[in-house]
């Protein structure tokens, strides 16, 4: 029998279990006083029993915690990932749009709006890296989405910085300074 020392009823059951074995061995000797010790033990046996059924329902509880809890872990890990995700679509889009502008290409206004939006730093090096000697640039469509509801989207993300730059893309891209035009 392996005996856990941190419970509380280690003792008592140690106890109850040679109560048990006791009350069988007296009972093959002597009947007549196996039935009054039997009387005297079944209180004991029925603590055991009652000792054991709390460990087992304790041992549950602490089962369903520990499930609930894991639960709760791995949604936040999903919704983490999930903006992440996002984020780093973002990021590709950023890298992407910088990277025609300073070749010279012929980029939608709709692009370099979002590029604005979303790193306002990177788009100036873009406008002031590009290259104005490009003898044959080529046109590209929209990468970036343009919908409200996609919008709404990156908002409740909180993706968007807001602010200044949320401003500035709704009104169009700052004006150049008069050296790089």
């Amino acid at each position: 029998m392996v005996i856990n020392r941190n419970s509380p009823f280690s003792s008592s059951r140690i106890k109850h279990t040679n109560t048990a074995a006791t009350l069988i061995q007296s009972q093959a000797e002597n009947p007549q006083s196996a039935q009054s010790e039997a009387a005297e033990t079944r209180p004991a046996l029925q603590r055991c029993q009652l000792s054991q059924m709390l460990e087992t329902k304790a041992r549950q509880r602490k089962l369903q915690a520990e499930q609930r809890r894991l639960a709760r872990q791995t949604e936040n890990m999903r919704r983490q990932i999930e903006s992440q995700r996002e984020q780093l679509r973002i990021m590709r889009l950023v890298a992407q749009i910088a990277s025609r502008i300073m070749r010279g290409d012929n980029v939608p206004q709709s692009d370099k709006d979002f590029l604005l939006e979303h790193s306002p730093g990177k788009y100036k090096l873009a406008m002031s890296a590009r290259n104005l000697n490009n003898d044959d640039p080529k046109d590209y469509q929209a990468l970036a989405r343009e919908d409200a509801g996609q919008r709404q989207t990156f908002a409740s993300a909180g993706v968007f910085s807001g602010g200044a730059a949320g401003k500035a893309a709704s009104s169009g891209p700052p004006a150049l300074p008069s050296s790089l035009t």
